[in-house]
């Protein structure tokens, strides 16, 4: 018998059994279509965290009080004994800051903080600020009447990309010396001061007036929105000023004027995020107080890889149990098929068909019903990809390699499956079979 004769054998007993057939091509292609969509969410939300940990901002670490830091690893935790009302806080200060830097960790490529502050530049007189109906009449005024600045250590300029348009940059001396100056983005100045030299004007603000000694840029593409961790939006750096952070203090802050909510470190391109993530904790651990975190978009994020992989070995599990069921189905669907077949098979071999013959049978159509299966399990693995695409807002779909995987699981699991019942129509006697009825 040649291999078009078993092919053309096997469609006519499927369609024999229609009903049969069906259920096992079924069976087959929920299995192969759960282990798609499955295969296929794992790689989407694989290649998206890749795509994330290759950001720039995964660079960035933020050293911050415990106490004001979210961890994912604390979910699920026990609620802690938080102390006394006058228990002292740990706090991340100036000094913890100047440690850092003459440390020299390997790897830092910048340390510095800020911290944003807003104030109106209207005056008193023009009564407070009115109620808008209108959310862009109420950007419009924000615009034209307050006045955002970051009190922050001089590398600022350099972790925000800030280039120097005129004047010069405050430096680490007016930092320390509290020098009440200001550097000023070049659209602020154009609205403070249009049509004059900004260098050596004074801006009014609650704490006294500020000399701007300078007026810098940042070059942003207008049509996508860009963040920088621990500065927020850069579209919004050109309309902002920068003052030394410890300038911005009264009398009744200078003894608590070295306090910082917290500050960060960015490290190097050639860098390993996670050793230089771990060189960091234990520089924190050995050398600054006890209840300071290192965390940042990174920490967050591999937080998040973690429970990917955990969610995916759960939803791995599942696929294989529901291949598992297909699987038995097809064993089971197909040993009916031999026992309703058993006098036919006894016939053929009475009339010269031989066991290999009979095996290879019954085998071609366990086959033939797992490419059904495969082809239409495909189908609904792509468009399950396509529904979840569309509900998680991640793009996913299924690539060659995982199309000839789907295919290949099926056609193996209907081989495997299908070698038992094909083995046992082999076997039949046909004495045995012409004796039934």
């Amino acid at each position: 018998m040649t291999i078009l004769d078993t092919i053309r054998w096997g469609l006519r007993q499927i369609r024999k059994r229609l009903l049969e057939s069906i259920l096992i091509i079924l069976g087959i292609a929920l299995g192969v279509g759960v282990i798609c969509c499955v295969v296929g969410l794992m790689e989407g939300l694989t290649k998206q965290t890749s795509s994330i940990m290759n950001d720039q901002n995964m660079r960035v670490f933020q050293l911050v009080s415990r106490q004001n830091n979210f961890q994912f690893e604390d979910i699920g935790k026990p609620l802690k004994r938080i102390g006394l009302v006058d228990e002292e806080k740990p706090k991340v200060t100036f000094e913890d800051y100047l440690k850092l830097k003459e440390f020299d960790l390997e790897g830092v490529e910048l340390i510095w903080f800020s911290e944003m502050r807003a104030e109106s530049l209207a005056s008193e007189e023009e009564g407070p600020r009115p109620i808008f109906d209108d959310p862009e009449e109420e950007e419009k005024w924000y615009r034209d009447n307050m006045l955002e600045f970051r009190l922050a250590s001089p590398e600022i300029f350099q972790a925000a990309e800030l280039s120097l348009v005129t004047g010069d940059l405050f430096r680490g001396a007016d930092l320390l010396d509290k020098s009440k100056v200001i550097v000023i983005g070049d659209e602020l100045a154009d609205s403070l001061f249009p049509n004059e030299d900004p260098i050596g004007k004074e801006i009014k603000l609650h704490l006294g007036s500020y000399k701007v000694i300078g007026v810098v840029h940042r070059e942003s593409d207008e049509e996508e929105v860009e963040y920088i961790a621990g500065l927020g939006m850069v579209e919004d750096l050109n309309r902002q000023g920068f003052i030394p952070f410890f300038s911005y203090v009264n009398e009744f802050q200078q003894e608590e004027n070295n306090e910082l909510r917290e500050f960060y470190i960015q490290a190097k391109d050639s860098v390993e995020l996670e050793v230089f993530r771990n060189q960091l904790k234990n520089y924190v651990t050995q050398y600054l107080a006890e209840g300071i975190d290192v965390t940042g978009m990174y920490t967050f994020q591999s937080q998040g890889k973690k429970t990917i992989f955990v969610i995916g070995k759960i939803m791995g599990l599942f696929s294989c149990a529901a291949l598992l069921i297909a699987s038995i189905n097809i064993l089971n669907l197909m040993m009916a098929k031999v026992l309703r077949r058993y006098k036919q098979i006894g016939i053929s071999t009475a009339l010269g068909a031989s066991r290999r013959d009979v095996f290879n049978l019954f085998l071609a159509e366990a086959l033939i019903l797992g490419i059904f299966g495969s082809i239409l399990g495909v189908g609904l693995g792509f468009g399950g990809l396509k529904l979840l695409s569309k509900l998680t807002r991640i793009p996913l779909g299924l690539s060659i390699l995982n199309w000839l995987v789907g295919i290949g699981v099926a056609l193996l699991t209907s081989l495997i499956f299908g070698l038992y019942p094909a083995s046992q129509a082999a076997r039949v006697r046909p004495v045995d079979a012409l004796k039934m009825d």
